[in-house]
């Protein structure tokens, strides 16, 4: 450094130091009123419990991600192939519901037709007979009986273009 800067940076200093204030009465009080302060006794943490291994015995087990046995057989039935559904198709009041909030309450006979009367979740009561669309899948009833009705619901096979038949079926409510 040049003398001329030495010079400088100590009379900035002095400046600075002459600058700061020796009264820490704030501060002071501050402390002060902190320590009057009564302080209450706080309760001890929980004591903590003693750790317990666990052995998973469920290994053999099957996974909860792979698919359940099939006793009947039925996984082992080739799937029917289908059209696509047809979505110009003016979709009937019962297709807004999925097919397990649907309940069949009883049927009717009428001129040697059966009509099945279903009930939606809101507790309105709806005639169905063979041909009607009901459930969220474009389920046709194909079969309508007086204590069941079967049908068929169309839905994709998992691919972009496939589409596969899914037999369901609704059977009398009994209370």
């Amino acid at each position: 450094m040049k003398p001329d800067n030495k010079v400088l940076a100590t009379l900035l200093s002095m400046l600075l130091v002459s600058c700061a204030e020796k009264n820490f009465s704030d501060l002071d009080t501050f402390i002060e009123k902190k320590n009057s302060v009564r302080i209450e006794n706080i309760e001890p943490l929980p004591s903590i419990r003693k750790y317990r291994a666990f052995a998973y015995r469920a290994a053999q087990v099957r996974s909860p991600f792979s698919l359940p046995p099939d006793p009947n057989g039925i996984s082992r039935l080739p799937p029917v192939l289908s059209d696509p559904p047809d979505n110009s198709r003016k979709r009937e009041f019962l297709e807004q519901f999925p097919l397990e909030s649907l309940t069949m309450v009883g049927s009717l006979n009428r001129s040697g037709k059966i009509w099945c009367l279903v009930q939606d979740p809101s507790g309105g009561v709806h005639r169905i007979s063979n041909g009607s669309f009901l459930g969220l899948n474009h389920g046709k009833v194909i079969s309508a009986g007086e204590i069941s009705m079967k049908l068929v619901e169309i839905v994709t096979d998992g691919t972009d273009h496939g589409w596969i038949e899914r037999p369901r079926s609704l059977h009398l409510n009994s209370f």
